[in-house]
């Protein structure tokens, strides 16, 4: 079930938590140009040597647990 007053709300608590939390602790920020995200396939890639399509395959688990954990933490934030 979708409650449509809480899910707007999760994302700017989240921004504003994540910035309350790098000026408590003091944290520098770093910006690069060139940022990748997909480091777990890069990792695949260049330190196991694997091909980009199986270094693909391989994060399906990751992704799958990922997409378990957000809905089921989800479903209790709700309840």
């Amino acid at each position: 079930m979708y409650v449509t007053g809480r899910a707007p709300i999760c994302v700017p608590i989240a921004v504003i938590a994540l910035v309350l939390l790098q000026r408590t602790l003091r944290l520098p920020t770093e910006r690069k140009a060139e940022v990748s995200i997909d480091w777990l396939g890069q990792y695949f890639q260049t330190a196991r040597g694997y091909s980009p399509t199986v270094a693909g395959v391989l994060t399906i688990p990751l992704v799958a647990v990922m997409l378990t954990a957000s809905v089921g933490s989800g479903q209790q934030a709700l309840r």
